[in-house]
């Protein structure tokens, strides 16, 4: 079973939360700088009525959300306070199996985590030997 994932083309879905942000508007560029470091993007934003105040709402992955909320408030001097809540889940463009790409460094980082080898086993190491 393992040895036919080799033969045909990879690809890696993640969870992606659903981020909800209640931000003084003069802060704006600071959630945005976080959001794109992050991969993340925003689908909505929208100003109170006749306040200061500015709702924002965007998709996260949930790989990049460690520590997201620490730089959020660093970056928008504790201004912000986000929500997250589990939304979809998305596949990742990216190849898992091409050395550069960043699926590949996903699982790199991922195997490691585990303590398994960083390299993907070769597919010869499953094929009958005769």
């Amino acid at each position: 079973m393992y040895c036919f994932h080799h033969y045909y083309s990879a690809l890696l879905v993640e969870l992606v939360h659903h981020f909800y942000v209640v931000l003084i508007l003069y802060e704006l560029r600071g959630i945005f700088s976080v959001l794109n470091q992050k991969r993340g993007h925003v689908f909505q934003e929208m100003q109170m009525p006749r306040t200061p105040l500015y709702n924002m709402k965007a998709y996260l992955p949930v790989i990049e959300c460690f520590g997201f909320s620490a730089q959020l408030k660093a970056s928008t001097s504790g201004q912000a306070f986000p929500q997250c809540v589990f939304h979809h889940w998305e596949m990742m463009m990216s190849d898992p199996l091409e050395a550069a790409s960043q699926a590949a460094q996903l699982v790199t980082d991922i195997r490691k985590r585990k303590g398994l080898k960083e390299q993907i086993t070769p597919l010869s190491e499953f094929e009958e030997k005769l």
